[in-house]
């Protein structure tokens, strides 16, 4: 890369200082740019991801259960659903026979998450 940034700074007519030393700073400052970019682009990709199986579980759960319930549900899940709220969702969706019995289910696990969660934060 930095022979590339060398080479252009070269056919551009850039003082000498800025071949040298110039070439080594804008490679580097191109490196992180790009990781930078991947890093958001990654990050874009697992929260589309994660946005689109929230989208999934509301409508299964809008025609298992009806709106009112897809509507509990996403209030008890707060904000999209990460990767235990999905499991926990989708347990619940085939093992409840009734609307009241999987928001319970999905409040009980919850809690019990952020339980288990609390425990590992503490000493």
């Amino acid at each position: 890369m930095a022979r590339t940034v060398d080479t252009m700074l070269e056919l551009r007519d850039y003082p000498g200082r800025f071949t040298k030393e110039g070439a080594t700073a804008m490679a580097e400052v191109m490196d992180r740019f790009r990781q930078g970019m991947e890093e958001l682009v990654q990050k874009g990709r697992r929260e589309g991801r994660q946005q689109g199986q929230a989208l999934v579980l509301r409508r299964q759960v809008t025609r298992r259960f009806g709106e009112e319930t897809a509507g509990r549900m996403s209030r008890l899940l707060d904000e999209t659903p990460g990767p235990e709220d999905v499991d926990r969702v989708t347990d619940a969706l085939v093992e409840c026979a009734t609307g009241d019995e999987f928001i319970e289910r999905v409040r009980l696990r919850a809690v019990f998450s952020h339980l288990a969660e609390r425990r590992t934060q503490c000493p």
